[in-house]
């Protein structure tokens, strides 16, 4: 048994107690073709890069499930056949690279348990960590891991003012010179 993360969008033109059949649907679909252990969370409402069948707000629905390999391309092929969904994405989930969600004020940033060198962390105020490991947590130090680069401070280049009549004249200057090639 593989474990299978999926990712669909419903239209945000439904209400709420629209959705909640439509989510039951998606489970009984997802159970029926071999899913165990269906878990949604809400994402909730946001607005869509682009249109899709006209509509631009969905709600966004992130679920978790485990299946046999074979039986994921028949759940998504069923999953598609639902009008009410406007996309559906299923792919590989490894819950031991749990991803922990730090939230500044109204943003949220996805972070991986174990950040690379690459990886810049800015400190904010106002800073809340949740993790599915409490003891890795206590070991990140998010602030102090990754040092800030220091740049280097510009130069200001003196502009010089440039005259409209020295412009006009090396206009005519290369112009004459293409009129006497020809």
């Amino acid at each position: 048994m593989q474990n299978y993360e999926l990712l669909f969008i419903l239209p945000g033109t439904l209400t709420e107690e629209e959705i909640k059949p439509i989510i039951a649907s998606v489970k009984e679909t997802v159970g029926a073709n071999g899913g165990n252990d269906f878990k949604v969370e809400d994402m909730g409402k946001s607005r869509l890069a682009y249109p899709m069948k006209h509509i631009r707000y969905g709600y966004f629905q992130l679920a978790h499930f485990t299946a046999e390999t074979s039986g994921v391309n028949v759940i998504e092929k069923k999953l598609r056949l639902l009008n009410q969904l406007l996309r559906v994405v299923i792919r590989k989930y490894d819950p031991k690279k749990a991803i922990q969600k730090i939230t500044f004020s109204e943003q949220s940033v996805a972070l991986e348990t174990k950040p690379t060198e690459e990886q810049v962390f800015v400190s904010a105020p106002a800073v809340e960590i949740t993790s599915a490991k409490a003891e890795e947590d206590a070991s990140l130090n998010i602030a102090s891991s990754a040092p800030a680069k220091e740049e280097k401070p510009k130069r200001a280049s003196k502009k010089e003012k440039v005259n409209l009549d020295d412009i006009d004249k090396k206009l005519d200057q290369i112009l004459e010179i293409d009129i006497d090639k020809v």
